[in-house]
């Protein structure tokens, strides 16, 4: 995935998505699913890596049952990651398994919106995020 800086206003993050075995091009909006199907997530991986200062990205999973996703779209999960120190380029990584999958009907959006917090917890660019859904239809 493409690292993307935190900003401080929650934005939709844009997803690169593969269905068929085919790229589906980076987007903001780029997971509904196929008519008839399901999308199961099985794992997800955030990636968290500082610029010069102490801070944590906040990633938001949203799903829209009645289609395209967008900032305001239902919260589904959110995780925290962070930079242990102000140092730019230090890294830090969160693999998220989840055993027996998160579940999505056919015509839900799915996305991923960012938020950049300073050490004080005010909204700022603190950071570069990426996040991979990994998952399947069926």
């Amino acid at each position: 995935p493409a690292q993307v800086v935190s900003t401080a206003t929650d934005t939709l993050m844009s997803l690169t998505g593969y269905k068929g075995g085919a790229t589906v091009v980076a987007t903001t909006t780029p997971a509904v699913v196929t008519a008839g199907k399901t999308y199961r997530i099985q794992s997800v991986t955030i990636t968290y890596i500082a610029i010069t200062t102490a801070g944590t990205v906040h990633f938001t999973l949203r799903a829209n049952t009645g289609g395209v996703v967008a900032i305001g779209s239902p919260t589904v999960q959110e995780w925290v990651i962070g930079g242990p120190a102000a140092t730019a380029g230090v890294t830090q990584t969160v693999c998220i398994p989840i055993p027996d999958g998160m579940e999505f009907a056919a015509g839900t959006g799915v996305g991923v919106s960012m938020q950049g917090f300073g050490a004080t917890g005010t909204a700022a660019a603190v950071g570069y995020g990426t996040v991979a859904l990994n998952g399947y239809e069926y």
